[in-house]
């Protein structure tokens, strides 16, 4: 009956120690942010990273392993609506073109890299301008909607 509680003193003490263990990692520089629609996390200076795939498998070592998720999403077709940006990239001015007369409640909102809603405007004619002079360089997405914000398209803008 002794035996039988030493082993399982020794065999919680380990259990316990094992546990206690978590991951850890020595590198030079750490850091996360995130917003509603992006999460970006890094680490630099892992002293041992590796990389072994063969065939459809891939095997990564080392700490800061990310889930990475990619959607893409085909616009949504809108009967009789084509819609052009030009010219992207851009210094200056960006223009938006709709070959449909019929182009009420066509909304267009311009977003930072960062996910901040920098322009709201609703579309008043055919070509609708929006004056990027005054934006850092840097990439931008414009997102187009129609009615209660269906969304018609997105573009990704290039300001230089």
């Amino acid at each position: 009956m002794k035996k039988l509680k030493v082993f399982f003193l020794v065999l919680s003490l380990l259990l316990l120690f094992c546990k206690s263990r978590a991951q850890e990692v020595i590198s030079s520089a750490v850091a996360a942010q995130s917003s509603a629609n992006l999460q970006l996390s890094w680490t630099i200076g892992e002293p041992m990273v590796e990389t072994f795939s063969a065939g459809g498998t891939i095997l990564t070592q080392g700490f800061h392993q990310s889930k990475l998720v990619i959607t893409a999403i085909d616009p949504i077709p809108l009967a009789g609506f084509e819609l052009e940006v030009y010219p992207n990239p851009t210094l200056g001015e960006i223009n938006i073109k709709v070959n449909n007369n019929n182009i009420s409640k066509l909304r267009l909102f311009l977003y930072s890299s960062k996910g901040e809603q920098i322009l709201l405007q609703e579309f008043a004619g055919q070509t609708e301008r929006i004056n990027m002079q005054l934006l850092a360089p840097g990439y931008y997405m414009l997102k187009i909607t129609r009615d209660t914000d269906i969304p018609a398209q997105t573009f990704k803008i290039v300001k230089y």
